[in-house]
């Protein structure tokens, strides 16, 4: 393949739709991991759900599963009831209305302070008696409640709200997928080669909780670390590679060796 010639970009088309849609993407993943980080929301911390808010998103839901993968959320909604979560802000293009109607200009600027604008489909406005088309404003969401995880885009277009409520379920998947973590760090640690099994034994510490995720999602645990076994001991053997990190703040050492 080394050899090979270079492929020839004129025999392949650009996709605009693809490229937009992928963008817009881009950008929901980026403000939803903004908003985590925000709260103080580690990523392998799974979340119930992101909603997607804005007009036209049908071309987006082919990308859920992506969105999912790289936000760490179980679902994510989509929504057209914009005013659920933001409202519209006008900004009007006074360089070109004032060419138009430049006799109207201190009205338009009162109606806009006062919030005072109908919309006539998506493309008009009507304010202070005048009708404006779309190249004379633009409207732009803005979060209802900047108290709740809502961002709105920079492209004004789209707003997310992501639900950052964590019940006992979903903290223990947080959990068991910082245990693997660890585990993973563990057998780096110890130059195991990446297809290695191993027996693995955990003292917890006493923490019920972290004990409780472990059992909960042994399975997973198991086929991410390739653990053929896990035991819970207080005393690890001695002669087995020794390991020790935190889960939220809770100490956890961790003993293996390949099977």
């Amino acid at each position: 393949m080394h050899l090979a010639s270079y492929p020839n970009l004129s025999d392949i088309a650009y996709q605009k739709d693809l490229v937009k849609s992928v963008d817009k993407v881009r950008e929901i993943c980026t403000a939803a991991l903004n908003l985590r980080n925000q709260r103080n929301l580690r990523v392998r911390q799974p979340l119930k759900s992101l909603t997607v808010v804005g007009k036209n998103l049908e071309v987006l839901k082919r990308y859920v599963d992506l969105i999912k993968d790289e936000v760490n959320v179980k679902e994510v909604l989509f929504s057209s009831e914009v005013e659920e979560f933001a409202h519209f802000v006008l900004k009007v293009n006074f360089q070109v209305v004032g060419k138009r109607i430049p006799n109207k200009i201190k009205d338009i600027i009162a109606s806009v302070k006062q919030d005072e604008w109908t919309r006539l489909g998506s493309d008009k406005i009507k304010i202070a008696g005048e009708e404006l088309v779309a190249e004379e404003f633009s409207l732009n969401l803005q979060p209802l409640n900047e108290e709740k995880a809502v961002k709105a885009l920079d492209t004004g277009d789209v707003v997310i709200f992501l639900d950052t409520n964590i019940n006992e379920a979903l903290e223990l998947e947080g959990f068991a997928r910082d245990l693997v973590r660890g585990i993973q760090q563990a057998r780096k640690n110890a130059d195991l080669h990446v297809s290695d099994k191993i027996n693995l034994e955990i003292n917890f510490k006493g923490d019920k909780k972290l004990l409780k995720a472990c059992e909960k999602f042994k399975d997973y645990i198991c086929l991410q670390t390739l653990a053929a076994k896990i035991n819970y001991n207080e005393a690890l053997s001695d002669d087995w590679f020794q390991d020790e990190f935190a889960v939220e703040g809770h100490d956890i050492v961790i003993a293996l060796n390949k099977t």
